[in-house]
């Protein structure tokens, strides 16, 4: 009669394995066939890797988990096995249960049992059983480090993180901000015309999406990219880069790019395409910001390198019957339920230079080579001047200029809002202003509960608050105060103070 453990050790040995590729999807039955594959269909094997770089089976695994980790080709293991086999991270599995990793050590034994019990034999044998406690440690350490986080996050409330990068998994966004000439020229400029800053530099690109910027780099002589994006996206960007006869130069990266690993202790350039609507919706500068903390050399070059914030006044009339009287009269019927929260929401549209009462002013600069995450909520003056003819405003106006520099010192093109899009020796700039070519930003435009009337020469002063959403930091709040000066600076309606509104965008 079988006890309980011998029937254990029975279940055990009739399991069947499956043995998932390195560099795509495909599963196979046994370990020769998926080494097969990675020989024939990507040009990478692994037995022949570690015959000729001597590897012992403790970097062997660590191979194998960096390859998973970062799709490398056999060509990046060989330059890079100095950085893969002394990180001891690469010990933890990249693969749940990865049954390449325990057939490793399987193999190791088999092989050693086929020489003579030599002092050698003895101390691989060992070597082997320590590689084989090292997994069972660090699978241990990941379950529990998974339900513990489970708890965190439970204990944390929804999660923000998941349908935002779910939305750029789908090629609609991706061909829309492609299609956006504005802002694909300004980044294919910035960096094909500096190439000799990209020559032979390593780059990081955050946010990668269909590794077009990557891309852009790699064409202008960057030794080598390492592109991140969390969303599905990045399996069509891995197969653009392949398609390109670029995958040697880019290594694409699955993750937050608070938590990736790079093969590399600095970067000499981070390129990212972060900008939102009204520059910090989704506040995904703030990851970038983490990048550059983490990963960017002491001299190393931030694209974009500067942004401004721009705002003007509205009285665009029509713009306000179109959004706001329109209600009052549909076909005949008054729908006045429609106008709740109208004077709530940020507005996303592009409004024509036409519209404007105001001239435009800046009333944030963001260096992003210097700028923190905490700087990201703030609280900047503001101060406008009317345009002749326009007694008031029925909204504020927000865009933003995006500049592109050589260096970290440059930054003169950032002085004055920006009409349309700029090429200098220094750098180049574009704006997503009323000025020039519309782009996929838009405009945000802040409708005003109330018309504001101001008298000539007279001026709007006062203040812009940016801060997170209260219900998701992704999403963003602007708050404006604000009094009407005359013209000798006396405060119109001083007894009434300052007026206030709170703007959302979800």
């Amino acid at each position: 009669m079988s006890s309980s453990h011998e029937s254990n050790w029975s279940d055990a040995e009739d399991e069947t394995y499956k043995f998932k590729a390195f560099h795509d999807e495909r599963v196979f039955e046994s370990l020769d066939e998926l080494l097969q594959h990675e020989r024939t269909e990507h040009n990478f094997d692994l037995s022949r890797v570690r015959q000729d770089l001597k590897l012992n089976l403790y970097d062997t695994i660590k191979v194998v988990n960096c390859v998973r980790t970062h799709q490398l080709q056999e060509s990046q293991v060989r330059e890079t096995i100095k950085e893969i086999t002394g990180n001891e991270s690469y010990l933890q599995p990249a693969l749940e249960n990865d049954a390449v990793l325990f057939h490793l050590v399987d193999d190791d034994d088999e092989r050693e049992n086929l020489v003579s019990d030599s002092q050698d034999n003895w101390r691989t044998k060992f070597e082997a059983l320590e590689a084989q406690h090292a997994l069972l440690q660090q699978a241990m350490r990941s379950s529990i480090e998974a339900r513990s986080s489970k708890s965190d996050e439970d204990a944390k409330g929804p999660d923000n993180d998941t349908y935002y990068f779910d939305s750029y998994g789908y090629n609609d966004i991706h061909e829309t901000m492609l299609k956006d000439t504005v802002r694909t020229d300004a980044y294919r400029d910035a960096v094909y015309d500096n190439k000799d800053i990209f020559k032979g530099k390593t780059v990081l690109d955050v946010g990668c999406g269909t590794g077009i910027l990557s891309m852009f780099c790699a064409k202008a002589g960057a030794k080598h990219v390492f592109a991140i994006d969390n969303s599905n996206i990045i399996d069509k960007a891995r197969s653009n880069a392949y398609e390109n006869g670029l995958d040697d130069q880019i290594t694409f990266i699955k993750g937050k790019v608070e938590h990736v690993k790079l093969l590399v202790e600095s970067v000499d350039i981070i390129i990212s395409e972060w900008m939102g609507y009204a520059l910090l919706y989704e506040s995904m500068l703030d990851s970038v910001l983490t990048a550059r903390d983490r990963f960017l050399a002491a001299d190393g070059l931030m694209l974009p390198s500067i942004t401004t914030m721009v705002v003007a006044g509205l009285s665009d009339k029509d713009y306000y019957d179109d959004r706001v009287n329109f209600w009052s009269d549909v076909y005949g019927f008054k729908m006045g339920a429609m106008k709740d929260g109208i004077f709530d929401d940020i507005l996303v549209d592009s409004l024509k230079p036409t519209s404007l009462g105001t001239k435009p002013a800046i009333f944030k600069s963001l260096d992003i080579h210097e700028v923190k995450i905490s700087d990201l909520v703030f609280t900047a003056p503001f101060t406008l001047d009317p345009l002749p003819g326009h007694e008031s405003i029925i909204a504020f106006h927000i865009w933003f200029d995006t500049f592109f520099t050589r260096s970290r010192e440059q930054s003169s093109l950032a002085q004055t809002p920006v009409e349309g899009s700029v090429r200098t020796e220094t750098g180049n700039a574009f704006s997503t202003g009323p000025h020039g070519t519309p782009t996929h930003w838009k405009q945000a435009v802040l409708l005003i509960d109330g018309h504001v009337k101001v008298p000539d020469n007279g001026q709007v002063r006062g203040s812009i608050e940016y801060r997170k959403g209260a219900t998701n930091p992704r999403f963003l709040e602007i708050v404006v105060k604000w009094r009407v000066h005359a013209q000798d600076g006396q405060v119109i309606g001083a007894e009434e103070g300052p007026r206030s509104q709170v703007w959302h965008l979800a």
